[in-house]
């Protein structure tokens, strides 16, 4: 997957029951640091999620993007690397869209996310803030 680079201006959108993003701030050590993000479908389908970020190579998130079945959680494995020492407005966005059918293979579901995405069909953004953490 490439390395995509999310817009700081966007804001969450849609119907955002089907999925669950605990917790919703993340905070990071000024060098590096490590967090788990827990992913939610609440919804009665399938969705397709995929991870962008403002700085993308300041985080390396794992998956960056899967398939979460109906009442299925997974947890979101976002890694701050060294070299910035100052955190500004940085946000994760997780974009996400109900699919049906099976997509296993992952260029297949890239290429149908990526369609689904174009078509503004169902696109929800829900954005994960980061900071550094309190003095």
């Amino acid at each position: 997957m490439s390395r995509e680079k999310a817009d700081p201006s966007e804001k969450p959108k849609g119907d955002l029951k089907s999925l669950v993003v605990e917790p919703t701030e993340v905070l990071f050590p000024r060098n590096a640091g490590f967090n788990i993000v827990i992913l939610k479908n609440n919804g009665p389908k399938a969705i397709a999620f995929k991870v962008g970020s403002t700085e993308p190579s300041t985080y390396l998130c794992k998956p960056k993007a899967a398939i979460l079945e109906p009442n299925i959680s997974c947890p979101l494995e976002i890694a701050r690397t060294p070299g910035k020492t100052q955190l500004k407005d940085e946000r994760l966005v997780v974009r996400y869209v109900e699919i049906d059918g099976d997509y296993n293979d992952e260029k297949e579901m890239t290429k149908a996310f990526t369609a689904l995405q174009k078509s503004g069909n169902g696109n929800v953004f829900v954005i994960l803030k980061t900071r550094d953490p309190p003095k």
